[in-house]
């Protein structure tokens, strides 16, 4: 069965090119010393911190060279979802995946996670691509929630709950067989628990009183200082980027690399800012705002200077420029670009009942503020497509992140020309790149994601 999969997925790579000639179609390499060495190392929780130097001293602490892209973005602030998107280049719906949130305080028995809390097995991955090139991949984490569910098209995965032993069975694996080009992704998390597992910023201990916290301190009891979360912060940042550094030293250079290092999502600290007008809770990444998604992102390999790049890119863009590195053909449909050519485009993520687009200087965020709905749910394009949607200021927040990074300024009522282009732009993805396919919800799938707890849903 896996052989006939992997001759059809070949069949379909090589038929994207537009072209049956037999002197342009693209063979997967067969010489061991072809290709090169790819790494992607990703933490979870690291935002691009226009308030702080969180990004910095995560990229700094990495010791690696090359494109730092200022404007990257995940496509859910969750950071499962966010990396099954990055693992196969397509929007979260597109695949279709849900955020997984039934871990830590709220765990749930595997076979209680929803049907889309995973990658389908039908989808295709960028291991699983590579791997028709001759490639050995391995994915290994390190306290990352239901990790298991991302295996799909990896040789090896291997998932621990502490760092340190993540980072010792990825160097063995490296060193396993040097005579084939390796692709190596490894994950560092926290599991839901402390950030980036960190003491200074615990979580709250039930999340009741993390939403319930706005309204009126005294029910989260806690009191956070905002320098001090800050500090801390980019402290446990650092820490990630240092223990990636020490993955790297440890692996062998046997062909030349391409190293990407970056994070799954960002977090909302201690600002309010963000959310139409409402409070934003504290120490969260639950709620789709331009921290929650935006990311650091590095690349380097032969070629790669170190420069700052303002274009607005997407992690969906690490598959195409990783396939291009290899010498693959990439899936067809996919939205992302090559990353060693970035233009400025526009960047889409979703969670939830809430959906966002980033382009040029602003940042549209809708919510339709349906209990319990996951971003896959036909509801959510219903209400979007509807020209009532538009009405309600609730529905839709619009702020310049430029100059308002931190969303305290809410244009949605300001600015109408600005909000209608962006609520273009963000139907055109939501039924276009960003859609979900039409055969992936059927009636009872869509009654188990109804009907799935409270606690359950994203």
């Amino acid at each position: 069965m896996v052989q006939m999969k992997s001759w059809l997925l070949w069949v379909t790579l090589v038929g994207c090119g537009g072209s049956s000639s037999e002197s342009e179609t693209v063979a997967p390499s067969s010489s061991a010393d072809a290709g090169v060495d790819i790494v992607v190392t990703l933490v979870t929780g690291v935002r691009s911190d226009p308030k702080g130097n969180a990004d910095e001293s995560f990229l700094d602490a990495t010791g690696l060279t090359g494109t730092r892209f200022v404007n990257a973005y995940a496509q859910s602030p969750s950071g499962f979802a966010s990396l099954g998107s990055l693992l196969t280049g397509r929007y979260v719906g597109a695949i279709p995946m849900c955020g997984l949130l039934l871990e830590g305080d709220r765990v749930h028995t595997d076979d209680q996670q929803a049907w889309c809390a995973q990658i389908p097995e039908q989808q295709n991955t960028l291991a699983e691509v590579l791997g028709l090139y001759g490639y050995r991949t391995g994915f290994f984490t390190g306290d990352l929630a239901s990790a298991k569910r991302l295996n799909h098209g990896f040789d090896t995965a291997d998932h621990h709950t502490q760092w340190s032993d993540a980072m010792d069975a990825a160097k063995s694996w490296w060193a396993e067989d040097s005579s084939k080009p390796r692709l190596l992704v490894v994950v560092l998390s926290d599991d839901e628990g402390d950030i980036l597992q960190s003491s200074s910023l615990p979580r709250f201990p039930e999340r009741k009183y993390q939403w319930l916290e706005p309204l009126d301190p005294r029910v989260g009891k806690v009191s956070l200082d905002a320098d001090s979360v800050a500090t801390a912060y980019s402290s446990a940042s650092k820490r990630a980027g240092a223990s990636i550094a020490s993955l790297l030293k440890g692996l062998d250079e046997t062909r030349p690399r391409w190293t990407v290092a970056a994070s799954t999502n960002g977090m909302s600290l201690t600002e309010r800012g963000g959310f139409y007008a409402s409070a934003v809770p504290l120490l969260t990444n639950n709620l789709l705002v331009d921290r929650a998604v935006r990311v650091p992102l590095l690349l380097s390999g032969p070629g790669q200077s170190a420069v700052n790049d303002e274009s607005i890119v997407e992690l969906v863009d690490i598959f195409p420029t990783l396939a291009g590195v290899a010498g693959a053909i990439a899936p067809a449909g996919q939205p992302g670009s090559d990353l060693r050519t970035p233009v400025s485009g526009t960047a889409y993520a979703e969670f939830g009942d809430m959906l966002s687009v980033r382009h040029e200087s602003d940042f549209l965020v809708f919510r339709c503020t349906q209990h319990n709905a996951t971003s896959i749910d036909p509801g959510l394009t219903r209400v979007l497509q509807d020209p009532n949607s538009a009405r309600p200021p609730e529905f839709y927040s619009l702020y310049n992140v430029v100059d308002d990074p931190m969303q305290e300024h809410n244009l949605r009522q300001s600015d109408e020309a600005k909000f209608v282009a962006m609520r273009k732009r963000m139907i055109a993805l939501r039924t276009g790149a960003a859609a979900v396919p039409e055969d992936a919800i059927t009636p009872e799938r869509l009654w188990a994601l109804r009907m799935a707890p409270s606690d359950g849903y994203w």
